[in-house]
C-alpha cells in the first residue's frame, strides 16, 4: 500500500513538474510574440503581453511575472503611452532585481533610460543608464556594458556636453578592443568619438578617429557607416577650406549613399559638394551639384506633405464618425435637460441680479483697500532692496590695484531677489562674492539678506575662501536646523584676489568660466565625483585673463519660442566670443543675448553675473 501512494506522489510531481514546464514555454513564447508585433499598428503586442501575464499569475512563482511585465512595457512604449509603459518597466525591474534575473534588469534599465531620455528627463535617464551598466558588469555581460556606455555617451552628446560623452564612447571601445569576438559596431563607436572631438573643436583628433573607423570598415565592410565617415570628414576639410581633400572624401562618399533611398543624407552630401566646388571655382559643377540639392529638397518636401496630408484625412474621418455619435447623444440629453435648464435659469437669474449688485459693493470697498496695501508692500519691497544693495555697497577705488576692470550684471526679478554679491577688501587681499539664495522675490530677499550678514562676519574671522563657505554652512545649518542637509538654502562662489595677481577659488554648487591665455575654461564638479563638497583652485592670473561667475539665473531662462532653457554651453559660448572686449561690450554682449533668447518670456529667475578683467 505504501509503495502504491509513493508511486501516485512521483506521478503527480511529474505532471506538475511537466505543467510548470510548458506554462513557462508559453509564457516566453507569447513574450516574444508581444515584442515581434510591438511595432505594428494593431493592439496584438498589447494582448499578447496580457495573456502572458494572466499566464503567470496562474503559476504562482512571481519570478515568472518579469518577462510578461517587462513585454508589456515595450508594447506600451511602442504606443506612446509612456506612463503605463513605466509601471510595468517598474515592476519587471523589481521582480527581476529580487529574483537575480540579469538580463531582464539589463533590459528594463535601458529602456527605462530612452524612455525617460524620450520625455525629456535626462538625470532620471542617467541614472536608468548607470543601473544597466552596472548590471551588466555584474552578469559579465560585455555586449550589455558596451550598449550601456554608448547611450551613456549619446545623452551627454544630446546635451551637448561632449566632453562626458567622449568618456563613455570611450569606455565603450576600451572594452570592446579587449573583447574583439563581441559582434558590436566598431566602427560606429569610433564614429561617435570622432563626432564628439569635431564638438570639442579638436579636429585633427576628430579626423584621425574617422580613419580608424574606416580601416575597420575594411575587415567588416557597412556601406552606409563608410559613407557618414567620408561625408563628416569632408565637412571638416571644407571647414578648414582644404577644398582638394573636402572633394576627395565627399566624391568618395557620392556612390555610397546612391546605394540607400535617403534623400535627406544625399541633399545633405550634393550641398557640401556645391560648396566645395565653389571654393575650387568649378562653378558649372557647383550649380550641377545645387541642382540636385533643389531637386531632392522639393521631393522631400513634396513626400513629407503626402505623409501628412493622409494622416490628418485619417485622423479627421476618425475625429467626425466620433463627433456625429456624440453629438446625438449630447441632443437627447439636451432634449431631456431642457425643461429642469428652463426651470433653474430664471431661479439664478434673480439670485444673480441680488448678487452681481452686492458684489460690486463690496469690490468697490475691497478695490481701496488693496491699492492701499499694495502701495504699502511696493514701498516696503522698495526699502528692503535699499538696505540689501546697502550692504553690498562697495568702493571701486579699493579694486583698482587688484584687477584691471570688471562688470557686474544685476538683473533680479521683482523688487527683490535672491542673488546677492559682496566685494570685501579684507586681509591684504580683496574677496568677490557671488551667491544665489534658493527662490526669488521677499523670501529669496530675505534669505539673500541673512547669508550676506553670515559671509561677511565669515570674511573678517578667515581668509581662505573654502574656510569661509564651509563656516556659512555650517552656521546656515545651524539656522535651518536641518543637521547637515545642504540641498537647500543658497549657492555660493567666492575668489579671493592677491595683488601680485594670485587667485584661490572656492565654488559651492555653482559653476565659474576663466578665460586664460585664450583659452576658456569651465570650473566646476566633475560628474564622475559625488555631488557634495566645495570646489577649489588656486591660479596665477595674468593680464589679459577674464573670471566670470554667474548664478544659474542666467542659463536656466526660458525660450519664448522654444520654451526651453538656454544652457550653460551657450553662456559659455557669449562669453568667449567677448571675451577680449571692455567690460561693458561684454555686458552689453550677455544682456543681448539672454534678451534676444527670452524674448517676451517673463524673467524665470533672478540673474546675476560677475566678470573680473585682470
Amino acid at each position: 500500500m505504501r509503495l502504491l501512494i509513493f508511486c501516485v506522489a512521483v506521478f503527480v510531481s511529474c505532471l506538475s513538474a511537466s505543467a510548470q514546464r510548458i506554462n513557462t514555454a508559453q509564457i516566453d513564447s507569447l513574450c516574444n510574440e508581444s515584442i515581434l508585433y510591438a511595432d505594428s499598428l494593431g493592439s496584438n503586442s498589447i494582448k499578447l503581453a496580457e495573456q502572458a501575464i494572466v499566464l503567470a499569475e496562474k503559476s504562482n512563482d512571481s519570478c515568472l511575472l518579469a518577462e510578461p511585465f517587462y513585454s508589456m512595457g515595450v508594447a506600451l512604449h511602442s504606443k506612446a503611452r509612456y506612463d503605463d509603459a513605466v509601471v510595468h518597466y517598474l515592476d519587471a525591474f523589481d521582480l527581476a532585481s529580487a529574483c537575480n534575473n540579469y538580463e531582464i534588469s539589463i533590459k528594463t534599465s535601458n529602456n527605462l533610460g530612452i524612455l525617460h531620455r524620450m520625455t525629456e528627463q535626462y538625470d532620471v535617464a542617467v541614472s536608468w543608464y548607470k543601473k544597466a551598466l552596472e548590471f551588466s558588469r555584474i552578469n559579465d555581460d560585455i555586449q550589455g556594458q558596451i550598449h550601456a556606455l554608448n547611450n551613456l555617451g549619446s545623452l551627454f552628446a544630446y546635451q551637448e556636453d561632449n566632453q562626458e560623452a567622449l568618456f563613455y564612447f570611450r569606455q565603450s571601445l576600451d572594452l570592446m578592443e579587449k573583447h574583439p569576438d563581441e559582434n558590436m559596431e566598431e566602427a560606429s563607436i569610433r564614429i561617435n568619438i570622432a563626432w564628439s572631438l569635431y564638438a570639442l573643436d579638436r579636429k585633427s583628433e576628430s579626423l584621425q578617429a574617422y580613419s580608424e573607423a574606416l580601416d575597420v570598415l575594411k575587415d567588416k565592410p557597412d556601406p552606409y557607416v563608410e559613407a557618414v565617415c567620408l561625408k563628416n570628414m569632408g565637412e571638416i576639410f571644407l571647414g578648414e577650406e582644404n577644398f582638394n581633400k573636402a572633394y576627395e572624401k565627399l566624391k568618395a562618399a557620392e556612390p555610397l549613399y546612391e546605394e540607400f533611398d535617403n534623400k535627406s543624407s544625399k541633399a545633405d552630401l550634393f550641398y557640401l559638394l556645391y560648396q566645395v566646388e565653389l571654393g575650387r571655382h568649378d562653378h558649372k559643377q557647383a550649380l550641377e551639384y545645387l541642382e540636385k540639392y533643389q531637386h531632392l529638397q522639393d521631393s522631400i518636401n513634396t513626400r513629407d506633405m503626402h505623409a501628412l496630408l493622409a494622416d490628418i484625412q485619417e485622423k479627421y474621418d476618425n475625429e467626425r464618425l466620433k463627433k456625429e455619435k456624440l453629438e446625438q447623444e449630447k441632443e437627447l440629453e439636451r432634449r431631456h435637460n431642457l425643461i429642469i435648464i428652463g426651470a433653474l435659469f430664471l431661479s439664478l437669474l434673480l439670485i444673480m441680479m441680488f448678487f452681481i449688485l452686492r458684489i460690486n459693493r463690496l469690490r468697490k470697498r475691497n478695490n481701496l483697500i488693496l491699492s492701499k496695501k499694495n502701495k504699502t508692500i511696493r514701498e516696503g519691497l522698495q526699502y528692503g532692496r535699499y538696505v540689501k544693495e546697502k550692504i553690498m555697497k562697495h568702493h571701486p577705488q579699493d579694486m583698482q590695484k587688484y584687477i584691471q576692470d570688471y562688470f557686474i550684471l544685476d538683473l533680479p526679478r521683482d523688487i527683490v531677489g535672491g542673488d546677492f554679491y559682496m566685494l570685501r577688501k579684507k586681509h591684504g587681499a580683496l574677496y568677490v562674492l557671488l551667491g544665489d539664495a534658493t527662490g526669488h522675490g521677499i523670501p529669496g530677499g530675505f534669505i539673500s539678506q541673512n547669508c550676506l550678514y553670515l559671509f561677511d562676519d565669515a570674511i573678517r574671522e578667515y581668509s581662505s575662501p573654502r574656510d569661509i563657505i564651509d563656516h556659512v554652512i555650517q552656521r546656515w545649518s545651524l539656522q535651518s536646523e536641518q543637521s547637515g542637509d545642504y540641498d537647500d538654502g543658497f549657492t555660493a562662489g567666492l575668489v579671493k584676489i592677491e595683488i601680485s595677481g594670485d587667485v584661490e577659488l572656492a565654488l559651492w554648487k555653482q559653476k565659474a568660466l576663466l578665460v586664460k591665455n585664450g583659452e576658456i575654461h569651465t570650473l566646476k564638479h566633475s560628474k564622475i565625483k559625488a555631488k557634495s563638497g566645495i570646489f577649489t583652485a588656486k591660479q596665477k592670473l595674468n593680464q589679459g585673463d577674464t573670471l566670470v561667475f554667474t548664478s544659474d539665473g542666467y542659463y536656466d531662462q526660458l525660450s519664448e519660442e522654444t520654451r526651453k532653457t538656454m544652457k550653460f554651453a551657450t553662456f559659455r559660448n557669449v562669453v568667449s566670443s567677448c571675451s577680449n572686449d571692455t567690460p561693458e561690450d561684454m555686458k552689453k554682449a550677455l544682456i543681448d543675448a539672454f534678451n534676444k533668447h527670452k524674448g517676451k518670456q517673463p524673467q524665470t529667475d533672478d540673474v546675476l553675473v560677475i566678470g573680473m578683467m585682470f
